[in-house]
């Protein structure tokens, strides 16, 4: 199978789209065959939801404190669940640590999503693209430099674990290198030219709910080298070619038992179940819905 580098959409293309999600699944062919499906595991965790909030908030209080605590506040109730807390973290973020966001197309870098066609490929006469996309919680220019940050709620007492479990996440990776190598489709020239001259930084905010009080910190700021990006990207199309083609075949392996991926995977029921169990499962535990960027957030 031929991959081909595309910036457009093919016309009548079957559209694949790739984010940090479903890469995070790539390394069980089964995983990430049912996480391209659609299958998401129904987790009611309120933690889950507080960390919903707190990206709410974060989201809105570049423009206006109040409206950001009420918005944060609505996905709490919505839930069903007290605001007692979700106020209690909100009010302790610290007021201008983190850069204002930049202004994209008239619009706070909040929430900033990102899509573009990458590679584009026939199969059993089927034409193919795979649309490379990804939010990424708040990115700020300052100084020349792209300064992008991920907010992570955390159960974690000890600040040095959370942040030793963030500093290696492939998604920090995935963001840079998609903005070093599509940043002409996302920003003015300015900005483009200084991604590409990799004046590129990322840090993980991270937001201790279970301290008291509640405590947000900013890890150092990470940088990039070329050729790391350059392997990532040769690495994600090995990757891609190794799961996409057992997909679109219908054999998908359980590949993961090897790794040990089972052990963090929302999928280990259906693999470890008894036959005949999956669909009861299925229906029992997972929505399905397609995949698209937007599909599984």
């Amino acid at each position: 199978m031929e991959l081909t580098f595309t910036e457009e959409l093919p016309p009548g293309a079957i559209p694949i789209y790739v984010d940090a999600s479903l890469m995070k699944k790539s390394g069980c062919q089964l995983a990430f065959s049912l996480t391209l499906k659609g299958l998401r595991k129904i987790i009611d965790d309120p933690i889950l939801t507080l960390g919903k909030a707190v990206h709410k908030f974060a989201e809105v209080a570049w423009e206006n404190d109040l409206q950001a605590l009420a918005a944060g506040r609505d996905v709490m109730v919505d839930a069903k669940l007290d605001a007692a807390e979700f106020i209690s973290v909100a009010s302790t973020r610290p007021a201008g640590v983190i850069p204002k966001p930049l202004v994209v197309n008239g619009r706070a870098g909040t929430e900033f999503y990102f899509e573009t066609p990458w590679l584009t490929f026939v199969y059993k006469g089927l034409t193919y693209v795979i649309i490379i996309c990804g939010t990424i919680d708040h990115v700020s220019f300052v100084n020349g430099v792209m300064r992008l940050y991920d907010y992570k709620t955390t159960r974690y007492y000890k600040i040095q674990d959370a942040l030793s479990k963030y500093k290696y996440e492939m998604q920090f990776t995935f963001y840079a290198w998609a903005l070093w190598k599509f940043g002409h489709k996302f920003f003015p020239l300015e900005i483009h030219n200084a991604i590409r001259d990799l004046k590129l930084t990322f840090s993980v905010v991270v937001i201790q709910i279970k301290t008291k009080p509640p405590k947000w910190t900013i890890s150092s700021p990470q940088g990039f080298i070329q050729s790391d990006l350059e392997n990532f990207e040769n690495e994600l199309k090995k990757s891609l070619l190794s799961n996409l083609l057992p997909y679109l075949d219908g054999e998908s392996a359980s590949n993961g038992r090897i790794s040990n991926a089972c052990a963090q995977c929302n999928f280990a029921e259906l693999c470890y179940c008894s036959p005949g169990m999956e669909d009861a499962l299925i229906a029992s535990l997972y929505t399905q819905k397609q995949y698209t960027p937007k599909s599984h957030t």
